[in-house]
């Protein structure tokens, strides 16, 4: 029996490799029968081509179509999927199962709407159908319908209370409405009826979370752990909670196992590029996004994360590609276009700037943070009517910010608007000793404002204006230039040579709650113009040698190193080549909360000290940037 079984298998198999070849020389029957034994073999393309050849024989055969579809579907052609089942529901317009299959090739092919819409029709002919209307309820999950969605799947678990898939899924739902009690308790019920389902314990663990429930959460990744100890969402999960926690080595330790557990999984990449930005290896989280989106180049969060480690690092023109990148599939994020003007604010490319914040308000109008930002660009002391709209645009979707508070004010105070300013500037408010550094800020700049002064809304148009003042040939000099934004569009301006000078070691002392070694390239120099020389170590050491083989006077200088003591050092080391005409940049002039004590201190003490004379020549607070030239 064992011989004629053999046989026979080979007769069959040289019958079928025949009927693939000329499947319209058999019946229907015949043909389908061959191919559900090519299909049995996992020899799906010959089984597809044998259904090819019966629907073009017999375009109505509805098993064929069936068949057809289904086959095109596991070889990844969603069309040829939508197309066969589209056919067989015109054959059999009654029969529920080809409007269910037409559903998910729809929804397969990323046409959730028709998806829906077929989902529908096969609950009119099958109403008691969990399978489609748990589908039905994730298409509308898809679409933003989420209170449709929680809808349809109560239905399904009103229909069979055991299901723990529909239970699970208006778990979701309703995390997604933001309710989560309700969305607990049906993770709850869930558990109950399959308490070994480790995913439904993440899922727990995450509406936990998302309620402030840390503890619980943890509890509830204690448990997922021990069914399922590798899984990649439960290590992602416990680096959320760790994340949420602030403890970012072992938020870091947890994503690091899930790429470990998944490690084709894009999303697990990019969560944990998050988590080292959060602990501040920026140029890891980098590495991290890239590699993420060489396995997904779709994934439009990661290409909105690395935009913003790129702008945090400094690259600022990479920023911005990788955020039109996040717009292709983030057409309707509002903090992507936001973030993207900012950067483009950062680069002096004001037209673009604008541009991008117009749509990130046209994708959210109450997005208060681009209306602020919006000002910044639109800002000009001869016409602030478009300035003060956007910051009572900003006030109207955010009415208790008091930063736009305090720019709204400032800028009707500029317009002459007295009335309107003293209303805004008594909403501003004052600490317990009375004090806004913002208004002392404002207060110290209005008075010195002298008749050629100007006020600037960004950075770039301050360092253009100032060394457009320029008066005196000499050495052009940048302190603090850490990823070598402000150095390249200085170094632009000129055609002199352009020194830096910075320890990329950052911050040598603690400063505004930042830690000593805050804002470190990691040993990393920017990339500079060629008329760029950069002097890399601390001033003490880099100054007095650069002074000894340069000689005259200094004709600009830009001062971003925050602290009093480095600014102090770099006054005290130059003092004999700051001349009249020299124009200084003070990056964080006022505006800080201990402005008083910074850059500001460093250098009124100089000027008792050196008898210096000087006016301003214009302030910046959006970019808390003043610029005096020092006078004969």
């Amino acid at each position: 029996m064992a011989e004629l079984s053999r046989r026979e298998r080979r007769r069959q198999e040289k019958r079928a490799r025949q009927a693939a070849k000329n499947s319209r020389s058999l019946s229907t029957s015949e043909a389908l029968a061959i191919a559900s034994q090519f299909y049995r073999k996992g020899e799906l393309s010959r089984a597809a081509d044998i259904c090819k050849n019966v629907v073009k024989t017999a375009p109505g055969n509805f098993d064929a179509q069936q068949f057809l579809g289904v086959l095109s579907a596991e070889l990844g052609d969603t069309d040829g999927a939508v197309e066969a089942f589209r056919t067989a529901t015109e054959v059999k317009p009654d029969d529920a199962s080809s409007h269910f299959n037409l559903a998910n090739a729809l929804d397969e092919a990323d046409r959730p709407s028709e998806a829906g819409l077929s989902y529908r029709r096969a609950l009119e002919l099958a109403p008691n159908d969990t399978d489609t209307l748990i589908n039905l309820g994730t298409v509308q999950r898809k679409l933003g319908r989420i209170e449709e969605a929680i809808e349809t799947f109560l239905l399904a678990a009103t229909q069979n209370p055991g299901l723990v898939t529909a239970h699970r899924n208006l778990a979701m739902a309703q995390e997604d409405n933001g309710d989560f009690d309700a969305a607990i308790a049906s993770y709850e019920k869930a558990i109950s009826l399959t308490p070994k389902a480790a995913e439904v314990h993440i899922g727990l663990a995450a509406a936990l979370r998302k309620h402030n429930r840390i503890d619980d959460a943890l509890a509830a990744c204690e448990r997922a752990r021990g069914l399922a100890p590798d899984s990649a969402p439960l290590q992602n999960q416990l680096g959320t909670l760790f994340a949420t926690l602030g403890n970012h080595d072992k938020a870091v330790t947890a994503f690091k196992r899930a790429v470990d557990c998944a490690p084709d999984d894009a999303t697990m990449h990019m969560d944990l590029g998050i988590a080292l930005r959060a602990k501040g290896d920026i140029a890891d989280a980098i590495r991290r996004y890239e590699h993420a989106l060489s396995l997904d180049p779709a994934l439009g969060l990661a290409h909105y994360s690395l935009g913003n480690a790129l702008s945090e690092y400094g690259k600022l023109a990479e920023a911005v590609e990788s955020y039109k990148r996040a717009a292709q599939t983030l057409p309707d994020d509002a903090p992507n276009y936001n973030n993207m003007g900012n950067a483009l604010i950062d680069l002096g490319r004001k037209e673009e700037a604008v541009e991008a914040l117009r749509m990130s308000i046209d994708a959210d109008p109450q997005h208060a943070p681009a209306h602020f930002n919006i000002h910044s660009v639109l800002f000009d002391d001869d016409d602030l009517d478009p300035a003060i709209a956007a910051l009572k645009a900003s006030l109207d979707a955010d009415p208790n910010n008091s930063k736009t508070q305090f720019f709204l004010a400032m800028c009707e105070e500029l317009k002459g608007d007295d009335d309107a300013a003293i209303a805004s500037f008594d909403k501003v408010p004052l600490d317990a000793n009375g004090y806004n550094h913002w208004l002392d800020s404002w207060d110290y700049a209005l008075r010195n404002l002298g008749p050629k002064a100007k006020v600037f809304g960004t950075g770039p148009e301050t360092h253009a204006h100032a060394q457009a003042a320029t008066t005196v040939d000499g050495l052009t000099l940048e302190f603090g230039v850490r990823f070598g934004t402000s150095i390249r569009q200085i170094a632009v301006r000129t055609e002199d040579a352009v020194h830096g000078f910075d320890g990329f070691e950052g911050l040598p002392e603690a400063w505004h709650g930042n830690p000593v070694g805050e804002y470190s390239t990691h040993g990393e120099l920017p990339e500079v113009p060629e008329n760029v020389e950069l002097h890399v170590g601390w001033f003490e050491e880099t100054i007095p040698p650069f002074m000894a083989l340069h000689a005259g006077p200094i004709r600009f200088m830009n001062i971003d190193c925050d602290i009093y003591s480095s600014t102090k050092t770099i006054l005290d080391l130059l003092n004999e080549r700051i001349v009249p005409g020299t124009v200084i940049v003070f990056d964080e002039y006022f505006c800080n909360p201990s402005w008083r004590q910074d850059e500001f201190k460093a250098f009124q003490e100089a000027v008792a000290q050196y008898g210096w004379r000087y006016e301003y020549l214009s302030f910046c607070p959006f970019a808390r940037q003043a610029v005096v030239q020092l006078l004969a």
